[in-house]
């Protein structure tokens, strides 16, 4: 609880990819995000539940870039 942020973030897809294969996608390489607009599958959501290293965040944002170069 101390390191919570309670702080979320909905980011818009590339257009074609929907959030269900994003999410399915991320997932595989080890992360979770959530949906952004319930129901609409244009967006995601970045949330953080603990602390997270320098190393953590390096490693979503090359599965992100990763991801997105499809």
């Amino acid at each position: 609880a101390a390191y919570r942020s309670n702080i979320a973030v909905n980011f818009s897809l590339p257009v074609g990819l929907p959030y269900s294969a994003f999410s399915k996608t991320m997932e595989e390489r080890g992360f979770f995000c959530l949906y952004g607009i319930p129901g609409d599958q244009s967006h995601f959501q970045l949330s953080t539940i603990g602390h997270l290293t320098d190393a953590d965040i390096e490693a979503a944002k090359a599965a992100l870039s990763e991801v997105f170069k499809r």
